[in-house]
């Protein structure tokens, strides 16, 4: 990945942090057992034609980014826009109905929802192609390469995350309540291990402060006038 698009392409929450402008950033590990050539020997064995292992790997290299999701995506993913195709639930807390619970759950797959967010979720359990943002002359340049070849390009993805077998049974397990809903409510928070603050070395005010008081003692020490004129009257005393 180049420095560019490095911190713009989504990870896992325990490698994002915010930015001093209050923005997502992405922090990735190289995966020291990756091998390109093992990749390449790989698309061999499954697409078996070197024309569709080049498309293949061009859709994998070149990133567009969706006015949607707003987020950085490889194209072979561009049909991959997550998404919620039912609006949030929230519960009254009351019952004149006035009150509303800053949670719900999304009625299409269960999932929790939050009435305010900091932070822009882009997950969700259906998906829709991506809208691309094609400002750039770069950018419209992919983009019409994907809809030429789009058949070779893109992978097409699961219609849902939960099928309806599955959807019934994961609503019915997060609305049960009792303490597996609190412990079910913690594994779906979504921005689990963000890092608010960065990891940087310490350095702390006061750290700062002690260490700039000892810089002037001694400088103070070395160009003091008083100890110059003592030393001097010392000398004419003794001669």
């Amino acid at each position: 990945l180049s420095a560019t698009y490095a911190g713009r392409i989504a990870c896992k929450p325990n490698r994002m942090s915010i930015d001093s402008n209050g923005n997502l950033v992405f922090s990735h590990e190289k995966d020291a057992t990756w091998s390109l050539t093992e990749h390449i020997r790989s698309l061999r064995s499954q697409l078996k034609d070197w024309g569709r292992i080049y498309w293949k790997l061009w859709s994998q290299c070149h990133l567009l980014s969706c006015v949607l999701c707003n987020q950085l995506y490889p194209v072979c993913d561009s049909l991959s826009c997550a998404y919620h195709p039912q609006a949030a639930q929230f519960s009254c807390l009351d019952s004149a109905k006035l009150l509303q619970s800053p949670i719900g759950r999304y009625p299409c797959c269960g999932g929790q929802a939050f009435r305010y967010e900091a932070l822009h979720n882009f997950q969700g359990c259906h998906f829709k192609p991506h809208e691309p943002r094609t400002v750039l002359p770069a950018e419209a340049s992919i983009q019409k390469t994907v809809e030429r070849v789009s058949d070779q390009v893109c992978v097409e993805p699961p219609p849902s995350l939960y099928p309806p077998e599955r959807r019934l049974a994961r609503v019915l397990s997060l609305t049960s309540g009792g303490a597996g809903d609190r412990g079910e409510a913690q594994q779906t928070l979504w921005w689990r291990g963000l890092a608010l603050i960065p990891t940087n070395q310490r350095t702390g005010l006061l750290r700062l402060k002690n260490k700039g008081v000892k810089g002037v003692n001694s400088s103070s020490e070395r160009s003091s006038p008083d100890n110059g004129t003592e030393d001097s009257l010392s000398t004419n005393t003794e001669e």
